[in-house]
C-alpha cells in the first residue's frame, strides 16, 4: 500500500483534470455510438432505410455501416464496441476519482485506449481509400479518440519517468492532438480533392 500511495502522489492519471477529459470525451463519443447504432438497426429492420447521416455521396453513414469493416471482430457491429467501450472509460475514470490504482492497471488502460486509437485510425484509411465515403457520426468518434489517445499517452508518461523530455512532451500534447487533426484533414482533402473543389471554388 506504501509503494501505491506513494506513487500516487505524483500520479497525474488519478487528477480530475484528466480524469473529467475522459468523462467528458468518452460521454461525447458515447452519444454518437448510440446513434450509430440506432441507424444500424434501422438498417437491419429496414434495407431501403436512408440513415439521417447520409447527405449526399461522399458524407453518406450507409456505405461505411454496410461496409465489411463495420464488423471486423466475429461480426460484432463497430458502434456495439464503442458503446461497450465508452461505458468502461466513463465507470473507470468515475471510479479512479476516489480509488487509486497501480502503474500496472494504467498500463492495461493505456494499451486499450492505444488500440482504440490504432482501431480509429485504420477505420478512417479504409473510409477514405476503400468505402470512399464519409460517416459524421463514425468522424464524431475519430474526433474523440484523438484527444484521448494523446493525452492519455502524455499523462501516463509524465506520471511513470522522470527524464525531463517527458515533461516537454507532456506540455506538446495539444500540437499532437492539432497535428493528428490536420493530418486526417489533409488527407481528406487530397483524396477528395475533386468533391471539395467543386463546393469551394
Amino acid at each position: 500500500m506504501n509503494e501505491i500511495a506513494s506513487v500516487d502522489k505524483k500520479n497525474f492519471l488519478h487528477s480530475k483534470s484528466y480524469l473529467f477529459t475522459v468523462i467528458g470525451l468518452a460521454f461525447i463519443g458515447l452519444l454518437a455510438a448510440l446513434q450509430l447504432m440506432m441507424e444500424k438497426i434501422e438498417l437491419w429492420k429496414n434495407p431501403n432505410y436512408v440513415p439521417t447521416c447520409s447527405w449526399n455521396p461522399l458524407f453518406s453513414c450507409q456505405g461505411p455501416m454496410e461496409s465489411w469493416q463495420s464488423g471486423v471482430f466475429w461480426g460484432i457491429p463497430n458502434p456495439l464496441i464503442g458503446i461497450v467501450a465508452f461505458v468502461v472509460l466513463i465507470v473507470v475514470s468515475i471510479t479512479a476519482l476516489n480509488v487509486k490504482f497501480p502503474k500496472w492497471y494504467w498500463s492495461l488502460w493505456l494499451a486499450g485506449i492505444t488500440a482504440g486509437w490504432l482501431f480509429a485510425m485504420w477505420l478512417m484509411t479504409q473510409s477514405l481509400y476503400d468505402i470512399k465515403a464519409l460517416c459524421i457520426y463514425c468522424m464524431v468518434v475519430w474526433a474523440i479518440v484523438i484527444p484521448l489517445f494523446w493525452i492519455t499517452l502524455t499523462t501516463f508518461i509524465k506520471t511513470y519517468s522522470d527524464k525531463k523530455w517527458t515533461q516537454y512532451l507532456y506540455g506538446a500534447r495539444y500540437a499532437l492532438i492539432i497535428l493528428n487533426y490536420a493530418a486526417i484533414i489533409l488527407m481528406i482533402y487530397v483524396q477528395f480533392a475533386d468533391f471539395f473543389n467543386l463546393i469551394l471554388f
